[in-house]
C-alpha cells in the first residue's frame, strides 16, 4: 500500500463535569458530540444523512490528492544586484545549483546546504566580525586584505586541511554601513572569481529594486493543510477558539480548543493509492466490515490505556480514505464517520 498523504488534528476536549465511570480508567472521560446549526445533524447516517455545517463541500481533486499529479515547482526570481552567470562563475562545481532565495539582504544558490555559494548584507554594527567567520572546526581564518571594492575588502582562506596551500572560501566588503560577505561551502573558489562577484555587487546595489524575499520550492500537488480550515475543526466540535495549524510534508496539525476543552483528540486523515487488495489485507490485520456506506467501509478500534482510536477507511472509486480518531473517549465513531463522509462526498 503506497502511503500518500496524511493529515493530524488536534481537538482539545474537556474531560471534567462528567459523570463518574464504573471503569476506573473511564473515568472523567467526556461525551463528544457534533456541533451543528440544526439538531438533526447530530445523528449522523453513513449512508446518507446531512453532512455537519461547519464543513466545506468543496470538491477535492481526486488526482491530487492520491499523489497522481506532479509536485509543483515555484523558481524565485533573479536576484536584484547578482546575475547568476556571476556567481556561479566564481565557484568550480560539476552539481547543478539552483537560485533558492533572493532577497535585498541575501542571495543564495546551492545544491544543497552542502554546497552553497551565499551573499549576504548585514549591519555593520550588528555583524559577526570576519574575524569569526571561520570554515572548519573552529580554527581562524587567514585572512588577506584587497584593493576592493568598498572598504576593508578581505579575501577569507581555509588552513584546516594544508597550512601551507590554503582555499579561499569567503570575500567581504564594507559599503554604505553594512558588510557585505560572499562564502562558498563545499566547492572550490577562486579569488578572481570571488573578487568579480564582489564588484558586481558593489556596482548594482546601489540602484537596485526592493524585492520581497522569494524561495524555490517543490510542494506536493496536494497540501493537506488545504481539506479544512481551522475555524471549520473548531466549529464541528462546538469549539470557540483555535490557535493554529502546521504543515510538514505530508502531515498537517490543527490545535483547536473546544468551548469546554483541556485534553486532545488526535484525527488523522489518511489518503492512500489502493484497491481491494489492499482492503483484504487490512481486513486480515482486524480490521472489521461496516455495513451502511455506499463503498466498501473498515473499521477497527484499538485500546492503548489512557487513549483510544477509531480507525475508519473506506475503498473509494480512485482510492483509499482513512481517518483515525485517538484520544480518551473511548467510542470516537461518529466523529471519525463525520470527517469521513464529507471527505468521500467531496473527492471527485
Amino acid at each position: 500500500m503506497k502511503y500518500l498523504g496524511h493529515v493530524v488534528l488536534s481537538l482539545a476536549v474537556l474531560a471534567a463535569g462528567c459523570g463518574a465511570s464504573s471503569d476506573a480508567s473511564d473515568a472523567g472521560t467526556p461525551d463528544i458530540t457534533l456541533a451543528s446549526s440544526d439538531d438533526n445533524q447530530n445523528a449522523f447516517s453513513a449512508s446518507g444523512g446531512t453532512q455537519p455545517a461547519s464543513l466545506t463541500l468543496a470538491p477535492l481533486d481526486a488526482d491530487a490528492v492520491f499523489g497522481r499529479l506532479e509536485p509543483v515547482e515555484t523558481a524565485t526570481g533573479p536576484c536584484p544586484w547578482l546575475i547568476d552567470e556571476t556567481a556561479l562563475g566564481a565557484i568550480k562545481t560539476e552539481k547543478t545549483f539552483i537560485r533558492r532565495e533572493v532577497s535585498n539582504q541575501a542571495c543564495i544558490w546551492n545544491y544543497n546546504s552542502g554546497f552553497e555559494i551565499s551573499v549576504r548584507i548585514e549591519s555593520l554594527e550588528n555583524a559577526e566580525p570576519v574575524t569569526e567567520r571561520v570554515y572548519n572546526f573552529d580554527n581562524p581564518p587567514e585572512l588577506r586584505p584587497q584593493s576592493g571594492p568598498g572598504t576593508n575588502a578581505t579575501l577569507l582562506l581555509d588552513t584546516t586541511w594544508k597550512e601551507y596551500d590554503p582555499r579561499p572560501y569567503a570575500y567581504s566588503f564594507e559599503q554604505s554601513d553594512e558588510l557585505v560577505f560572499i562564502r562558498t561551502t563545499g566547492v572550490e573558489a577562486s579569488l578572481e572569481g570571488l573578487r568579480a562577484v564582489a564588484e558586481e555587487i558593489a556596482g548594482s546595489r546601489p540602484g537596485a529594486p526592493s524585492i520581497e524575499r522569494q524561495t524555490h520550492s517543490i510542494l506536493p500537488a496536494f497540501d493537506p493543510c488545504t481539506v479544512w480550515t481551522e475555524s471549520e475543526v473548531a466549529a464541528l466540535i462546538d469549539a470557540d477558539s483555535h490557535r493554529s495549524s502546521r504543515r510538514s510534508g505530508h502531515y498537517c496539525t490543527y490545535a483547536v480548543t473546544p468551548k469546554s476543552g483541556t485534553e486532545t483528540i488526535e484525527v488523522q486523515t489518511n489518503f492512500f493509492e489502493g484497491d481491494t487488495t489492499n482492503f483484504e489485507k487490512m481486513a486480515a490485520k482486524g480490521f472489521e466490515d461496516v455495513s451502511g456506506f455506499e463503498v466498501p467501509a473498515l473499521i477497527k478500534h484499538e485500546d492503548y490505556g489512557r487513549q483510544k482510536s477509531t480507525n475508519l477507511f473506506a475503498l473509494h472509486p480512485e482510492g483509499i480514505v482513512g481517518v483515525t480518531v485517538l484520544g480518551p473517549d473511548p467510542d470516537y465513531d461518529d466523529l471519525a464517520e463525520a470527517y469521513i463522509k464529507n471527505l468521500l462526498q467531496r473527492l471527485q
